[in-house]
């Protein structure tokens, strides 16, 4: 007997190590007789779902969204699909968006779409491109989806107007990048906000010791603590002889792509998307992906233990075996926690790297 919709997707998703599925009540007005509509969301795609009941609602956006990803990342999940009418009649008045409820006050309006365009700007990313799909739901009350793609990442949205299915996919990518950690929450919520730049990656400054760090405080006070730590360390790693001297930052994201096939680098979205990295995961977790990882795209890795001036602390170095070759450092209060955060900084390196 196959698996419920619901049942097959929550499945799917813990054993890809994905996010779980997010559920969410689509308000509306009704006359005679009430429908529901449920929205669900997961690994940057939202599907909704229509029936007489929330359970059924509920069902079938789960099986929308089973459509989506069997459709889009060429999955094959199995599940019972049911057989329902989309409601169609002309009892249902108005249907009441997230957007439409947004867009109710106009001092709480925000404009993702140019939110989203200043932030590639200043990041120099590529531009977002929106595709529009065809309109699903009664013809006398459609629903319009719109898709945002940059590079390699791709969100969807749906609404009762293209702008606003345009506006909430610019949204979802913003909330899509800040959870892949390509940007931080609180470059997204202050540095975007106040229209600030970000330092280009050519002016930042390689060597610790020359770095003026006067506009945050918590790195001013990471790098205090960092020269604190190994101010008389001298010893360096063997200096690598793939990477020229002369390479500029800008174009080492470009030469570290076409160091890997281009199958390898897709294979390695695809299993990025389903990955689910939080900040409590263990070393052990970390080391499985950066393992799969390392399958993916056939690399080497090595793992170098420092030894530092306050014995309290500890300091340890990722090093991949690439061309050109990178090296992530992390820091902690003991081994493990050293190990997480140079793992969490090295995966998402490769991860920026590669987009």
């Amino acid at each position: 007997m196959a698996k419920t919709s619901i049942s097959a997707l929550q499945e799917f998703i813990q054993k890809s190590h994905g996010s779980i599925p997010r559920y969410t009540d689509i308000p509306f007005d009704y006359g005679e007789t009430p429908h529901f509509i449920i929205r669900c969301e997961c690994m940057g795609l939202s599907a909704d779902g229509a029936a007489s009941n929330k359970k059924t609602a509920k069902q079938c956006a789960a099986g929308n969204m089973i459509k989506l990803l069997n459709e889009k990342y060429n999955y094959t999940i199995i599940h019972e699909e049911l057989k329902f009418l989309a409601p169609s009649s002309p009892a249902v008045q108005k249907i009441i968006t997230p957007t439409e409820v947004a867009c109710a006050s106009p001092g709480s309006v925000i404009n993702h779409i140019g939110k989203l365009n200043e932030l590639c700007a200043i990041r120099k990313m590529q531009q977002p491109v929106y595709l529009e799909k065809s309109s699903t739901g009664p013809s006398h009350r459609p629903l319009f989806t719109v898709e945002c793609l940059i590079g390699n990442l791709s969100v969807s949205a749906t609404a009762l107007t293209k702008k606003q299915a345009k506006q909430e996919a610019a949204g979802a990518m913003r909330e899509l990048l800040k959870s892949k950690g390509i940007i931080p929450n609180e470059f997204a919520s202050t540095a975007i906000e106040s229209g600030e730049e970000s330092p280009a990656v050519d002016d930042l400054v390689l060597n610790i010791e020359s770095l003026k760090i006067s506009e945050d405080p918590k790195v001013a006070t990471a790098t205090a603590r960092a020269r604190e730590l190994y101010p008389t360390l001298n010893k360096r790693l063997p200096r690598s002889t793939d990477t020229p001297k002369n390479m500029l930052m800008a174009n080492y994201s470009e030469a570290f792509r076409a160091y890997f096939d281009p199958n390898a680098i897709e294979k390695f979205h695809e299993y990025y998307k389903c990955l689910e990295i939080t900040e409590k995961l263990s070393r052990a977790s970390l080391v499985f992906i950066l393992e799969r990882i390392s399958d993916i795209l056939k690399i080497t890795w090595e793992r170098y233990p420092m030894k530092t001036k306050n014995i309290n602390s500890y300091l340890v170095l990722y090093h991949i075996k690439s061309k050109p070759s990178f090296t992530e450092a992390g820091i902690g209060d003991n081994s493990e926690a050293a190990d997480i955060d140079a793992l969490h900084r090295l995966i998402g390196a490769i991860y920026i790297l590669l987009v």
